[in-house]
C-alpha cells in the first residue's frame, strides 16, 4: 500500500504538521480497515448473540458542515483552538481517534461500519428523533438515512431508538399543539413503518420490528396502544427499565447512569 506525503506526516507527526486535515485521517484509516479485512479473522465469533451499537447521528464539523456543531462544543468548548499534541478543544471525554468527525461525511460512515464489521458487532441502534424541522431534528434524520445506507453496504443490521420527549420538547416550545401529540406520534411511527420497518436489514424478533424508545418520557400507554394502530406488523416496544413499566412494555434495555463523576456500585448498574 502506496502513501501519499501528508499520510506520512499522520504517521510521523512533528511540530509543524500535528494539525492535519481530519478527512486524511478518515481516509487512511478506512485503507488500513480494508487490509485487516483480508488478513484471517484474528478470534472467535459467537454467532448465537446479537451484538449491536447504539450510535449518535449529531456531530457535525467545521470542515464538512462548515461549523462545529452543539454537540463539539456544548456552549463552551472550542474545537478551533488546537493544544501542542495537535487536539482540538472538543466536548469528549475520550478525543477520536480519526479526530473530531462530521455525521454526515461519507469517509466518517465508512470509517465506522467498517470498524463494527471487523469487530464482530452486528448492527447498530440509532438514537433518532423524528421528521420535523425543530432543532437539529432534521439534520439528525438526513444523518441516520446517509449511515443507513453505509449499514447496508456493510451487511449489517440496524434499529431505530425513539426519542419520545422530542414531543414533549414540541409542545412546551410551541412548535406543536398539545391537542396534536398523539398524531404527531401516529405520524413518526406511520413514517418509520413505510420507510424502515419492512427493511430487511430491520432488526426484527418473531418478525416484529424492535424499535427502542428512550424512556418513555411523554406518551402513556393508552397512548401507545393508539399510536401503534394500523401498522403493518405488530412492534415490539423497549424502554428504559425505570420507566417502561408504567407504559407496560416488551421489554427494557440498559442505560449507564450519568454519575456526574460520582462513583456508580454494581447494584445501581
Amino acid at each position: 500500500m502506496s502513501i501519499s506525503e501528508s499520510e506520512f506526516n499522520l504517521l510521523n507527526p512533528t511540530r509543524e504538521n500535528l494539525v492535519v486535515n481530519h478527512r486524511c485521517i478518515i481516509e487512511l484509516s478506512c485503507r488500513m480497515l480494508l487490509l485487516l479485512s483480508l488478513s484471517p479473522r484474528l478470534h472467535g465469533e459467537d454467532d448465537s448473540k446479537t451484538v449491536l451499537v447504539h450510535y449518535m447521528p449529531w456531530y457535525s464539523s467545521k470542515p464538512v458542515s462548515g461549523r462545529w456543531g452543539w454537540h463539539w462544543t456544548m456552549n463552551y468548548f472550542d474545537p478551533d483552538k488546537v493544544s501542542k499534541n495537535g487536539q482540538r478543544e472538543v466536548a469528549s471525554y475520550d478525543y477520536p481517534l480519526i479526530a473530531p468527525y462530521d455525521s454526515n461525511d461519507d469517509h466518517t460512515l465508512e470509517c465506522h461500519v467498517l470498524l463494527m464489521k471487523f469487530a464482530g458487532i452486528k448492527g447498530v441502534v440509532i438514537d433518532w428523533y423524528g421528521i420535523e424541522d425543530f432543532r437539529d431534528c432534521a439534520m439528525i434524520h438526513r444523518n441516520t438515512k446517509h449511515l443507513i445506507k453505509y449499514i447496508k453496504k456493510a451487511e449489517l443490521r440496524f434499529a431505530i431508538c425513539d426519542e419520545d420527549q422530542t414531543v414533549k420538547h414540541m409542545i412546551e416550545s410551541k412548535f406543536l399543539q398539545k391537542q396534536k401529540g398523539r398524531t404527531y406520534g401516529k405520524k413518526v411511527l406511520k413514517w418509520l413503518d413505510n420507510n424502515w420497518f419492512g427493511d430487511d436489514a430491520y432488526i426484527k424478533v418473531d418478525d416484529r420490528p424492535v424499535l427502542l424508545v428512550f424512556g418513555p418520557q411523554h406518551f402513556k400507554k393508552e397512548q401507545w396502544d393508539h399510536i401503534m394502530l394500523g401498522l403493518s406488523k405488530r412492534l415490539l416496544l423497549y424502554g428504559l427499565p425505570h420507566l417502561s413499566q408504567k407504559a407496560k412494555m416488551s421489554g427494557v434495555f440498559g442505560w449507564p447512569p450519568v454519575s456526574g463523576s460520582r462513583e456508580i456500585v454494581p447494584a445501581v448498574w
